[in-house]
């Protein structure tokens, strides 16, 4: 069962996130292509965008259990705005949140929300099918450096997922 880690940890993050809301600035902090809403650790997988991972055990889940019980919808309404932008950052970054809501079930068993069901499942897999060519083709940044694409990485994550079938 997720419970709440370092707290001083979690109120850098909050800050962070709260400081991107009060400036209407949400999405930008969830995608975190902008270096200053990113949420990232020593351990983030890819630095040039928020870690999903970070955003869900060090600010969304506190919040949710402080009573934040909007954070549930906030997030599917994100998700949806990424999924419908055409954009290939904000579709991968989707199918990011996705992963890592099942490696917070995994790692935790019980976690305080989902958000991802197979409704939006299929919604993000119609986008990326969409957006295949843009996805394989993606190279700004950290993305330039991996032999695996956008793309791959979406299709293990659907494969790895029960929501796609």
């Amino acid at each position: 069962m997720y419970t709440k880690p370092n707290q001083t940890i979690i109120d850098k993050y909050v800050k962070l996130y709260t400081s991107a809301k009060d400036e209407n600035s949400l999405l930008k902090c969830y995608l975190g292509s902008e270096k200053e809403f990113r949420l990232i650790n020593r351990d983030s997988y890819i630095t040039s965008i928020t870690d999903p991972e970070v955003m869900f055990e060090y600010v969304l889940y506190p919040l949710y259990l402080d009573g934040v019980n909007d954070i549930p919808d906030e997030m599917l309404n994100v998700m949806n705005n990424f999924i419908d932008s055409g954009n290939a950052l904000e579709i991968y970054q989707a199918f990011c949140y996705l992963n890592a809501e099942m490696m917070m079930q995994k790692i935790y068993d019980e976690v305080p929300f989902l958000v991802f069901n197979s409704r939006i499942a299929e919604e993000m897999k119609k986008k990326a099918l969409e957006m295949k060519e843009e996805l394989e083709n993606y190279r700004i940044g950290e993305f330039g450096k991996y032999k695996s694409s956008m793309y791959d990485s979406i299709v293990s994550i659907m494969d790895a997922s029960d929501l796609f079938v």
